[in-house]
């Protein structure tokens, strides 16, 4: 079902999808609830289709806006669970052995949501270097 919502963008290489985190990245008004235009559809629906825009120019995939919109959510997603993940495993009690490797090679590109996510208290000192993009 992931892959009709994300239509051409269900199997990006980790170069496509490194430039595609770039792109929204350097759009706060799509991912910061803080940003004062954040709530304003008209204005993010214009990012949206400007980060299609320029997607498709980098990389030649021809897609729609709710393609890139579905595959960021997805990324945010399992931004999100892998957040909570090494969080859960940072727990009291915990040593340092059972504390979980971050291995998903988006996490530290994507670490511009920690704000944005609902987690608090993240540890990220046992992450391991995933220099990907």
């Amino acid at each position: 079902m992931a892959a009709k919502k994300t239509g051409p963008l269900a199997r990006l290489s980790v170069d496509d999808t490194c430039s595609l985190i770039d792109l929204i990245h350097g759009h706060d008004v799509l991912w910061d609830l803080r940003h004062p235009q954040y709530r304003i559809s008209t204005i993010k629906n214009a990012t949206w289709t400007a980060v299609r825009v320029v997607f498709q120019e980098r990389t030649g995939i021809v897609c729609e806006d709710q393609h890139v919109i579905a595959k960021f959510e997805a990324l945010r997603s399992s931004f999100s669970r892998e957040l909570r993940k090494l969080k859960e495993s940072k727990k009291s009690g915990a040593g340092a052995e059972d504390v979980r490797k971050v291995t998903w090679p988006y996490f530290n590109q994507m670490m511009f949501l920690r704000g944005s996510v609902s987690l608090d208290n993240y540890v990220t000192s046992n992450m391991v270097n995933l220099a990907t993009c």
